[in-house]
Order: structure tokens, then sequence, then C-alpha cells
């Protein structure tokens, strides 16, 4: 139950999410804004729309999958053993901690339904939505 979960994550001090999907995906990981709000240090794979939604709030593994097995433990394990260093990764993960609110996601779902303020951005042009055109 969401609750339960809430609590675990509570007692985390350390996410790694190595996203790396074999097919469609809904590609935002919302286990991930669950643990940066929790105040975890996330890590996790700069792939999809992660980057642009996290920046700098997650410790970015390498996005080949070949390459995590090689610092997946290390970076875990120094996540873990070396305060200073994850306590600055998750500082830095702060200002995106509590920009994630259900009550936020309905009123912007609601926008975006509506049509208003969202753009299609193609080869460097923007073009404003048009639902009617549609």
């Amino acid at each position: 139950p969401r609750n339960k979960l809430r609590l675990t994550q509570l007692q985390c001090r350390v996410m790694a999410y190595p996203y790396v999907p074999i097919g469609f995906c809904e590609g935002f990981c919302g286990s991930l804004n669950q643990s940066i709000a929790a105040g975890c240090h996330a890590i996790s794979t700069p792939r999809d729309a992660l980057p642009s939604l996290y920046s700098n709030a997650v410790t970015w593994l390498p996005p080949e999958p070949e390459k995590i097995d090689a610092v997946l433990p290390s970076t875990i394990v120094r996540a873990l053993t070396d305060e200073e260093w994850s306590m600055q990764r998750v500082a830095a993960a702060n200002p995106h901690r509590f920009n994630f609110t259900w009550d936020r996601a309905a009123k912007e779902f609601e926008r975006a339904c509506r049509g208003e303020g969202w753009e299609l951005t193609g080869e460097g042009d923007n073009l404003p939505i048009d639902i009617e055109a549609r």
C-alpha cells in the first residue's frame, strides 16, 4: 500500500534506479521522483525525459547498458559511505523535491487537455498547439 511504501522510502538513503527500457515505457519513472521527494540520494540513467525532469537532482550512470554494471555497485557503495558527497547530491535535489504534487499534476493535466500553455517543438520551431485544427 502507498502509505507503507512512503514509510519505507522515508527510511531509505539511496534509490538506485538503473533505467534501461527494452520497450515502450512511460518515461517519467514515478518512483524516481518519489525517492527525490523522500530525500534519497537518487541514482539513475539519463534516458527518456529523466534529464530534463531531474537535471542535477540525480547522480547519473552511463546511458549505455553495457557500462552500467561496471559503475553501479561502486556508486551505490559511495552513496552509502561517503556521507559528505551523498548529502551534497541530496542538497542539489532540494529544488526538485517539492515540485511534484498530485494537485499540481492534476492542474497541469487539465491545462494540457484544454491546450493551455503547451507547445510542440520541432526542428528549431515553436509551433503552438491548435486543438481545433486536429
